[in-house]
Formats: structure tokens, sequence, C-alpha cells
């Protein structure tokens, strides 16, 4: 079994689409790069968020989703982080003793779509398990 260290880094700009996240390095993630390999499982051991907010913007809640795969179940959320507060100039930090998992196919999703606005940044770190 291998294990890989991954991160990645995006930003969510309120009241657009939910992004994708797409996860460094890329050679563990052939295609587009924010897909699980086959055969591979990711696990999120922390995400940290910062909230950037434009005009009088006071506060930001980010909603974070990790997806299946449509071909593999039925595309919908495997665990999904809603409502997390993020607050000008003040660095959200949440570590998971149980590492998130996604299994091969999914991917991760991020959306700023209330409060706001501004931009929401996230940086996530975790491990791609494979054989």
């Amino acid at each position: 079994m291998t294990i890989q260290q991954v991160y990645s880094s995006a930003e969510a700009v309120f009241g657009q689409p939910y992004v994708k996240l797409y996860w460094v390095p890329g050679s563990a993630f052939p295609g587009d790069g924010g897909t699980v390999p086959p055969g591979q499982t990711l696990e999120i051991t922390t995400i940290t968020l910062n909230y950037f907010p434009k005009n009088k913007g006071k506060l930001g809640r980010a909603d974070i989703a990790g997806r299946d795969a449509p071909d593999v179940g039925t595309g919908t959320s495997v665990w999904r982080l809603q409502i997390v507060y993020v607050e000008p100039k003040k660095t959200v930090h949440l570590t998971f003793p149980k590492a998130l998992r996604l299994e091969a196919g999914g991917h991760v999703e991020l959306g700023f779509v209330v409060e706001g606005p501004g931009t929401i940044t996230v940086d996530v770190n975790g491990v791609l398990v494979g054989p």
C-alpha cells in the first residue's frame, strides 16, 4: 500500500457556482487532477479557511462537500461541512483525527453562497492511499 501526501488550494467567490478542488502533486491525480484515481482513497486531515470581504462584507459561510462518482454512486455528498463561518482577518483551521474519506471517482467541492460578499479561500491537506 502506498501513501502520498497531497494538498489543494482553492477559492470561492460569493454567489458563484461551486468550485472543484484540484490536487497537488497532480501526477497522483491523472486526468483532470480533481478526481480520486481508481483503486485509491483520499483522506483529508485538515482544512484551513480564510475570508476576504468585499465592500461591507462581515462574515463568510463556506460549504465543503466530498461527492462520490456518478458512475459509482449517485454523485451526492459522501460527507459535507456546512455552515463553516469565517470572519475577516481570522483563520479557521479544522482538524480531523479520523480523516474525511473519499473513494475512487469522487471529488471535493467548495461553495460560498450565503452571507458575504467577498471570497473564501481554502487549503486542504490529506493523503492519497492506494495499492
